[in-house]
């Protein structure tokens, strides 16, 4: 009898077999993420610490390739290349995340407002968000560095207006879906207004698609801020910025000093890999869960 009860009695667990299960679950999104936060702490960090400055210029150790001293080499004026790398990385990042998740607010408030007003005000915001996303953000880019000039602000703007139809229109589809549920039309019985439906009903169903949609748009912003550095309409000289370093490395590439393009082509690369491959990951873990 003993036995039986025995067996029918769950396993005792442990925080190792906690942390186990956790991490059999949870390391598709776990590895990325955890990646995506070292590689922004070393882009805080390492231009703090690292002896040489992005910006301090020697001409009589121009093009040296990477060694002890440079690890990642030196370009054409004799700058540093880890800590211009590591200097550019905090700016994509910077860039990306901050106009990605303004673009998010604005886009959840919007697609709010359209989904709860509907009628007239929903047609007018709605063809206005379409008209913005027949333009695609490196587009959007230039004109708004030509209007203002070239700068960090060209980029940031371009990549916040860009995102914020995705967002809205989500939103939007969430708030006309909860409008035909009879809960909807009860609580506005009860007395309850509008911010009440959104901050209890519609921000949180649509959070996990929000959370989605940013993580992917971050790749897509670092991308936008690199190819305006690029072709030179993002960040002005001499700040490091990954698109501008390899638009200025390209051109050794035939002569042997590879390193001053590659390089920060493989951050590039990298990043942007790392935030595609959270973006799936995390949306494969929501819909799972749902």
């Amino acid at each position: 009898m003993e036995a039986e009860l025995l067996s029918v009695l769950p396993e005792p667990r442990s925080v190792q077999s906690d942390a186990r299960r956790w991490w059999a679950s949870e390391k598709s999104v776990a590895v990325p993420a955890g990646l995506l936060l070292i590689y922004f702490l070393v882009a805080l960090i390492v231009p703090v610490v690292w002896p040489w400055g992005a910006n301090t210029a020697k001409l009589s150790i121009h093009l040296q390739s990477p060694s002890w001293t440079h690890p990642f080499g030196t370009d054409e004026f004799g700058r540093d290349m880890l800590a211009r790398f590591f200097t550019g990385a905090r700016l994509s990042m910077l860039v990306g995340l901050t106009s990605v998740s303004i673009g998010a607010v604005f886009g959840m408030v919007i697609g709010s407002v359209a989904g709860l007003m509907g009628g007239i005000v929903d047609a007018i915001v709605m063809r206005g968000l379409d008209t913005l996303l027949a333009f695609p953000a490196l587009i959007l880019g230039i004109a708004v560095a030509l209007a203002i000039g070239p700068g960090v602000l060209a980029p940031a703007v371009a990549v916040t207006v860009a995102s914020i139809p995705w967002y809205a229109r989500r939103v939007r589809s969430e708030v006309l879906s909860l409008k035909t549920r009879t809960f909807f039309d009860a609580e506005k019985l009860m007395g309850w207004g509008r911010v009440h439906v959104l901050w209890h009903h519609v921000f949180p169903a649509v959070l996990d698609g929000v959370v989605v949609q940013a993580s992917l748009a971050v790749g897509y912003a670092v991308l936008t801020v690199a190819g305006l550095g690029y072709i030179g309409l993002g960040v002005r000289p001499p700040t490091s910025e990954w698109g501008a370093m390899i638009a200025d490395g390209q051109s050794y590439l035939l002569t042997g000093q590879w390193w001053v393009a590659v390089i920060p082509g493989i951050g590039l690369l990298l990043l942007v890999a790392l935030t595609i491959r959270l973006g799936d990951a995390l949306a494969s873990r929501f819909a799972y869960a749902v």
